[in-house]
């Protein structure tokens, strides 16, 4: 932290009124992520991972020092997957060059230093494409993990992503969520992870999923990032991104009977909101049209 103070003691998050007014979140996680670094046969951090893991739809921004809610006290030392996100996918040095850019400007300004640090390495990600391309990785640890992709020690931490909702999906029946029933809508900078499984009466019936995300009116313009990740065991993935159109996202997913499962990950990236869970809903149902090369009207996401 001394040498965090050196660059800049005031980048931290402020929010007036606030009990925890004082945020201190990208010190701490990347503190954490600097042990490692530094101590990469120790892994202190893995003792902290199921406070991020069992808590998708915390933000990146929570930090708290009220031990009754040790969920929000550790989460931003468990967000130190952030760090090894940006470290293993862009480099050691993307993290200085992070502190640099905050260091540039008096007070806290790390979501833009973050975005000029990573588009000055790729030319075009920024954080919004790097944050959504996070949420995918996370998926992929545990017992989920797939040797050679993703993080590097993702088999070593112990927990598995909380998944919010598993639907079995039948050919003849839709699924249909309604807007603003969830439970553990995510927060800005959250995620919840929906599964959607083959019915083993038809899964061997040739056709994908359409699926649409409706969030609610209040919630339709919190930057949503949705990702589809059509998922084989035994293989990396090749996650597609929906195309978000005001007020919905809509993709399609082709040759579903070769996938295990489909999963949903909804992420909100406004950094104007606040840490109310923001509600959304989905309509997913069966299309025997979508054969033959991949139907996603989309970028690849990796």
């Amino acid at each position: 932290h001394a040498i965090q103070f050196g660059y800049d003691v005031f980048e931290f998050e402020y929010l007036s009124g606030d009990p925890d007014s004082i945020r201190t979140y990208w010190q701490e996680l990347s503190a954490t992520w600097m042990e490692e670094v530094v101590y990469d046969y120790i892994n202190d951090y893995l003792g902290y991972m199921p406070f991020f893991y069992n808590y998708p739809w915390l933000s990146l921004r929570t930090f708290s020092v009220n031990f009754s809610r040790p969920e929000k006290v550790f989460h931003p030392y468990a967000s130190c997957v952030w760090g090894f996100y940006l470290q293993e996918r862009y480099g050691t040095d993307i993290i200085k060059r992070i502190w640099d850019k905050c260091a540039a400007i008096r007070g806290f300004n790390l979501f833009s230093a973050t975005d000029e640090a990573l588009r000055e390495v790729t030319g075009d990600t920024g954080f919004a494409e790097a944050y959504g391309e996070f949420t995918v990785w996370n998926y992929f640890v545990g017992n989920r993990a797939i040797l050679g992709n993703f993080y590097n020690e993702a088999s070593q931490f112990g927990v598995n992503m909380r998944i919010d909702t598993i639907h079995t999906v039948a050919t003849n029946v839709p699924v249909i969520v309604p807007s603003g029933v969830k439970s553990k809508p995510p927060e800005n900078l959250g995620a919840n992870y929906v599964v959607f499984d083959p019915n083993p009466l038809s899964n061997q019936d040739t056709g994908g999923l359409r699926m649409d995300f409706i969030p609610t009116a209040a919630d339709s313009l919190a930057g949503w990032k949705i990702t589809a990740i059509p998922h084989r065991v035994g293989f990396a993935p090749k996650p597609k991104e929906f195309l978000y159109s005001f007020p919905l996202g809509r993709g399609e997913i082709s040759n579903w009977d070769t996938y295990n499962s489909i999963i949903m990950v909804p992420t909100p990236i406004n950094f104007g909101r606040s840490f109310a869970g923001l509600q959304y809903g989905y309509k997913v149902l069966y299309d025997s049209s979508l054969t033959g090369p991949e139907a996603f009207p989309s970028r690849d996401t990796i």
